[in-house]
């Protein structure tokens, strides 16, 4: 015996046998069609849920993606700014180590190893600092992590990469 809802029907869990699910399906949308006159049953299993979620952690990903690059273009800016700014205020040092020997070449060196120290130094804080931040609030949670070393090595390149090409234009300016 059925008995007609009170409120209007919306959605439905049906559980069915492992490979029957047009044969429910059919059944579902002739009980509900001939019942309350609802013609319009779509019908969704785990599949499409599954879907849905794979979607929706693709468009995460995406939106993470573009935040990482937006926050590593800034600081490719900044420490190009950086390096131009210690140029500037050493210009009177560069004049004095190219009169009493120094090569341009010697000039570039200085400050382009500058910008890179200045890269393996950050890396390797801003990972630290991570890593502290995951542990603590992973503890607070009362979550499992693991650290990924794959990961792990290659944002510390990747820093020191960033540092290197943003280094090199402020470098060879000085050395001119």
């Amino acid at each position: 015996t059925m008995i007609a809802p009170t409120e209007p029907l919306t959605s439905f869990v049906v559980t069915y046998q492992k490979g029957t699910l047009k044969e429910a399906e059919r059944q579902f949308k002739q009980i509900l069609s001939s019942l309350y006159g609802i013609r319009d049953i779509y019908v969704r299993d785990e599949a499409f849920y599954a879907k849905s979620l794979e979607n929706s952690m693709a468009t995460y990903k995406l939106v993470l993606s573009w935040g990482a690059g937006l926050t590593l273009a800034l600081a490719l800016f900044g420490i190009m700014a950086q390096q131009w700014l210690s140029f500037l205020d050493r210009r009177g040092e560069c004049g004095m180590r190219l009169s009493i020997g120094a090569t341009r070449f010697d000039l570039f060196k200085l400050f382009f190893l500058e910008s890179c120290l200045l890269g393996a130094l950050g890396s390797a804080l801003g990972l630290g600092l991570a890593l502290l931040g995951i542990a603590v609030v992973s503890e607070q949670l009362g979550w499992a992590y693991h650290v990924a070393f794959k990961e792990t090595v290659m944002s510390l390149l990747l820093g020191q990469a960033m540092c290197a090409i943003s280094g090199f234009l402020p470098a060879l300016i000085a050395a001119r």
